[in-house]
């Protein structure tokens, strides 16, 4: 999302170039005129603080320990270490999802809803390193419903083991029975102004 985006910025302020090519491939020739240079120094400088101010801190203590030289001046080169950093990065992060999906369980959070929207986050983290991971992501957390919401989650497993369960269809099915858990919970806990 982040190499998406500074692209997307290269694309409208018209530094593509600085990211897309080492700095030898573009730079102004012999011939070129002192407007052209400070043109194109300018337009390096416009790129370079760009990428360096939409870098989170966490990020760049990372990226200078990968050997990146804080004074250098070349964008095509932070976002080569950045990139390669950030791929790095995400063979771990894996790790941790499938650890943090693996460790998920129903009894560790107060209603269904906040279950969802932990195996939700989850599964945001994990769509956006991009590894097909949803059946993974499903069969851990219907496993651990499979006990306490055995009648509601039947037909999610069937059609999880006929390889036809779509997220969107696990998403809505887990968010009705948070419904109706809220709501049962919710009527249980109401105040009887009626008792004699």
């Amino acid at each position: 999302m982040w190499l998406r985006a500074i692209e997307r910025v290269a694309y409208i302020r018209d530094f593509g170039d600085f990211i897309e090519k080492k700095l030898s491939d573009h730079e102004p020739g012999d011939n070129a005129t002192p407007e052209a240079i400070r043109k194109w120094n300018k337009t390096r400088f416009l790129a370079l603080n760009y990428i360096e101010g939409s870098i989170p801190l966490q990020l760049e203590n990372i990226i200078v320990g990968a050997g990146y030289d804080l004074r250098s001046n070349n964008p095509y080169d932070l976002m080569g270490i950045v990139a390669k950093t950030v791929g790095d990065m995400t063979v771990s992060r894996q790790i941790g999802y499938i650890s943090r999906l693996m460790n998920l369980k129903r009894a560790d959070h107060n209603t269904l809803r906040d279950y969802l929207i932990e195996i939700t986050s989850i599964r945001q983290a994990w769509d956006k390193m991009k590894p097909d991971g949803d059946t993974l992501i499903m069969w851990k957390a219907l496993d651990n419903l499979e006990k306490s919401h055995k009648p509601g989650i039947a037909h999610l497993l069937n059609d999880l083991d006929q390889g036809s369960l779509t997220w969107k269809n696990f998403v809505l099915t887990l968010n009705r029975l948070a419904a109706r858990e809220e709501q049962s919970s919710a009527t249980k806990n109401r105040p009887n102004f009626y008792r004699t």
